[in-house]
């Protein structure tokens, strides 16, 4: 009873929508039939028509009608380029992996060892820095600088340099000397005589150094910095307000 009021119920109510819907679900007629033999009709099933149109148009005797169910019994497939997710291996991560600035604190990867605090250590150092800034600016003392060349010393690298402050908005950083064995964008680390490592800051702090018996002032300002970064880039002329 509840089948039948279910029927009843998903049949058309209208006329109009009844002759659509009988039309719609009626068989085929009887004068296509004839042509069900020549399509490969058979049996009415799903993919009927396209089992037909494989078995017709593929040619290849390896491509018989299990084949043709697993075609198309297959998933969907994707028409896009889809690209196979590499597995990544131990040294591929190995290689990739690389140590943040608070992982390089941490193991402490720039610090100085107390042993190797030492001024004769770095005295090599100096006398190589002497030998580069020479062939690097190529100047002749008697002619002294020139606009070009004060650029170039901008640009030039530090690393074993003897390095003196002369002012500074901290008062007991006046005065020290000692070759630089380390560079930041903002400070400068030096070795004294005393074989004591001091960190000087770059900011508000005007040093002295020597090349080829002229003394050179630099302000730290100008070169706040990577050595690296600094060696490529080109430098505009402002206005120097002294402390």
């Amino acid at each position: 009873m509840t089948s039948v009021n279910k029927e009843a119920s998903m049949l058309p109510s209208t006329s109009k929508e009844a002759a659509v819907y009988y039309g719609a679900y009626n068989d085929l007629p009887e004068e296509v039939n004839k042509y069900k033999e020549e399509l490969g009709i058979e049996k009415p099933a799903q993919n009927v028509f396209v089992e037909s149109f494989l078995r017709r148009t593929v040619t290849s005797k390896r491509r018989v009608d299990q084949e043709i169910r697993n075609i198309l019994s297959a998933k969907a497939i994707v028409m896009d380029v889809v690209k196979p997710k590499k597995v990544p291996t131990e040294t591929s991560m190995k290689q990739r992996k690389s140590l943040t600035a608070k992982e390089r604190r941490q193991l402490k990867i720039y610090d100085i060892k107390p042993d190797h605090q030492k001024y004769t250590i770095y005295e090599p150092l100096h006398y190589l820095w002497k030998d580069y800034i020479r062939d690097y600016l190529q100047i002749l003392p008697e002619k002294g600088f020139n606009k070009q060349t004060l650029e170039k010393l901008l640009k030039a690298d530090y690393h074993g340099c003897i390095i003196k402050v002369t002012k500074s908005k901290c008062p007991s950083y006046v005065g020290t000397t000692g070759i630089v064995v380390q560079e930041t964008k903002n400070v400068f680390k030096i070795i004294t005589k005393d074989d004591i490592l001091k960190t000087i800051p770059k900011v508000n702090t005007v040093f002295c150094v020597e090349v080829q018996s002229l003394l050179v002032t630099l302000y730290g300002n100008h070169l706040r910095r990577r050595a690296s970064e600094r060696s490529v880039k080109k430098f505009k002329s402002k206005p120097t307000i002294d402390l």
